[in-house]
């Protein structure tokens, strides 16, 4: 949401005229602004207040509004700012985290494609690691702040502490919480980055957007348009995983292709390009890749596999769609 959208939405509100989608924005923004400052953005509380008394100064000496409007303008100002701020924060996690990084000691975990792992952090966080995934983190977290990076997939149960927020830098997209469960999923060879929330309450900041998420929504950023859009979700199909788990509903034969060789550390090729458009459903918990291959072959007549070496395969016929 740009800066004149938000004013559009505050003028609407003090007119009277603001619908009920743009209130839910309102409060949204107040939240967002709320979890992005507190214990983050500055270094102590004198740095905040100082802050608060020069915006309130500035605010009292130029409104001349009733009691009501003048509340609410007083938070639609540090809506703004605190906004508008969002690069400036991430900025300043990044700089500390730099700092951090010249004299704290960092270990990194690593899953090759086929493996998965499971990984407790200095603060008791447990993070389920993803096929071809990578975490760096400190062997201890600072006073103020549990910085991590993430390459990849992984599933974050994070512990509560509200003076230590926990930062996730994924590509260009940075996910802040406090303490909760979701998913990321940041692969490198991907367009889309994309962040599932289970439980509690997340912001997420990429490239200079801003959204928050709360339970069953997911925040897809696109890496090419530098777009950013939410949407509800059925939670549960994107932290199957996890548990071993493997779904495909109606899927593409090509996009399918490309989970099973990242689960399973193989190459598939087609030896009919027409044949990756070919879809198909299924549901698999701790299979063998034969078994999902054979279901592939029974619900397509005309498509067959072979091995051309342990980790190597090839499909090949056509089906209709």
């Amino acid at each position: 949401m740009t800066r004149k959208e938000i004013d559009t939405i505050i003028k609407n509100y003090l007119n009277g005229t603001a619908t009920p989608e743009e209130l839910r924005h309102l409060e949204n923004l107040e939240q967002f602004a709320e979890l992005k400052v507190k214990n983050t953005a500055f270094e102590n509380e004198n740095d905040k207040n100082e802050l608060k008394k020069a915006l309130f100064k500035s605010i009292n000496k130029n409104t001349k509004k009733k009691s009501t409007e003048f509340i609410w303008l007083k938070i639609a100002a540090s809506i703004i700012l605190l906004v508008s701020m969002g690069i400036g924060l991430n900025q300043y996690h990044t700089n500390k985290a730099t700092t951090e990084k010249a004299t704290v000691a960092y270990r990194t975990k690593q899953t090759s494609w086929g493996q998965k792992a499971s990984i407790t952090l200095p603060d008791g966080s447990v993070v389920k690691l993803n096929s071809g995934s990578k975490i760096t983190f400190p062997e201890k977290f600072s006073d103020t702040l549990r910085a991590v990076t993430l390459e990849g997939e992984a599933f974050f149960d994070v512990v509560k502490d509200k003076n230590k927020p926990f930062i996730i830098t994924s590509n260009n997209l940075t996910t802040s919480v406090l303490g909760t469960t979701f998913n990321v999923e940041a692969y490198q060879d991907e367009t889309n980055i994309k962040v599932t929330l289970a439980t509690g309450k997340v912001t997420i900041n990429a490239e200079g957007k801003n959204a928050l998420l709360i339970p069953s929504e997911q925040v897809v950023f696109n890496k090419q348009s530098k777009q950013i859009t939410t949407q509800k979700v059925d939670v549960k199909k994107y932290l199957e995983w996890k548990d071993g788990v493997l779904r495909f509903e109606n899927e593409a034969l090509g996009d399918a292709v490309k989970k099973l060789e990242k689960w399973y550390n193989v190459t598939i090729t087609f030896d009919n390009k027409n044949l990756s458009n070919c879809t198909f459903t299924g549901i698999f918990k701790n299979e063998r890749l034969q078994t999902i291959l054979e279901h592939i072959v029974f619900v397509k007549k005309n498509v067959s596999y072979k091995f051309i070496s342990e980790r190597e395969i090839l499909l090949k016929g056509n089906c209709n769609n």
